[in-house]
């Protein structure tokens, strides 16, 4: 929170919401928080409605998300050491 982390509590304006997630992206950004630990991290800081959104919905959309991301996913042009961090990071 020193570095201007604040909570959100998802009333209100839909524009305050995106304002959020930009500020914590450019918050984990700075810290050099790895991609697949930041939206855990970020849950910390969901209070009130926002919370309860995330814990009745959300999880199960991500999970959903994430398995078909990892269904889809393809070596390309990765190098195998990008694949196998993604491949990990997914699974």
């Amino acid at each position: 929170r020193r570095i201007g982390a604040t909570e959100f509590d998802g009333d209100g304006d839909p524009a305050v919401a995106e304002e959020w997630i930009e500020k914590m992206e450019r918050i984990m950004e700075v810290m050099a928080v790895p991609q697949d630990r930041r939206v855990t991290l970020a849950t910390f800081f969901l209070t009130r409605n926002a919370r309860f959104w995330w814990e009745s919905y959300y999880p199960q959309a991500y999970q959903n998300m994430k398995m078909e991301e990892f269904l889809q996913l393809e070596q390309g042009s990765m190098t195998v050491l990008e694949y196998e961090k993604k491949f990990n990071e997914l699974s």
